[in-house]
């Protein structure tokens, strides 16, 4: 019948999540999450509205694997996603869902009828929905650049690297070559990826290579100062 009351509850689900980041991700990670949110508790009782207690290796989602599990947790909650909140215990893992009420609160929707024009979204609508969405992926993509921030090696990892290429390099020199220039290449700007200089500028190779940096007096300053 089309009164018949549903059993067992519902939650609520933005379309906005077609333009969010886990869209992107493996379809498991959709589907975890899912999982966990429909497993909330969706008012205060032993845990808070928007958390509950989980032991995944006795129950889980069918179709995905404990380590999928792990590296979904591990992923949710992290500085630049942040969807999930977790702490552990004996047993299993306390969950609990950030912005739970902002997203299971009606009254925080825009009404559907007020969006549509006779069953379909007007073509202002329509677009109007596109842009949010690339709005929504640029500040993604932008969140992502701000945060691969540059760590410089140590001499441990630059030994280690030279060793598994056996390339002949200097460790040490490469490591006070780049560290008295601020991490900078030889036009001034900042290093991405030590590896790729190493192997495209430094190491030896039988044929076409350029000669290692030559240090400059500056360089050669600097560094005397931190012996």
């Amino acid at each position: 019948m089309d009164n018949e009351i549903i059993d067992g509850g519902f939650i609520l689900l933005s379309r906005k999540i077609l333009c969010s980041e886990i869209w992107r991700k493996p379809p498991e990670y959709l589907k975890i999450f899912l999982y966990i949110l429909l497993k909330v508790n969706h008012k205060d009782g032993l845990f808070p509205r928007g958390s509950n207690f989980f032991n995944f290796s006795e129950e889980k989602p069918n179709g995905v694997t404990i380590n999928q599990i792990y590296k979904f947790l591990s992923w949710a909650k992290s500085e630049k996603v942040r969807i999930l909140a977790t702490q552990k215990t004996t047993r299993g893992v306390v969950i609990k869902v950030n912005n739970y009420e902002h997203y299971q609160t009606a009254d925080n929707y825009e009404r559907q009828d007020e969006r549509q024009d006779n069953g379909r979204i007007a073509a202002g609508q329509r677009q109007d929905y596109k842009q949010e969405c690339k709005n929504e992926r640029n500040n993604i993509i932008n969140i992502e650049e701000k945060t691969k921030k540059f760590t410089p090696p140590s001499i441990e990892e630059i030994t280690n690297y030279c060793m598994e290429r056996k390339n002949g390099v200097d460790p040490q020199r490469f490591f006070d070559y780049y560290n008295a220039g601020g991490w900078k290449d030889s036009k001034g700007k900042p290093i991405k990826n030590w590896k790729q200089k190493m192997i495209a500028v430094w190491e030896v190779k039988k044929e076409g290579n350029k000669p290692a940096p030559q240090i400059s007096k500056s360089e050669s300053f600097y560094m005397s100062l931190s012996k």
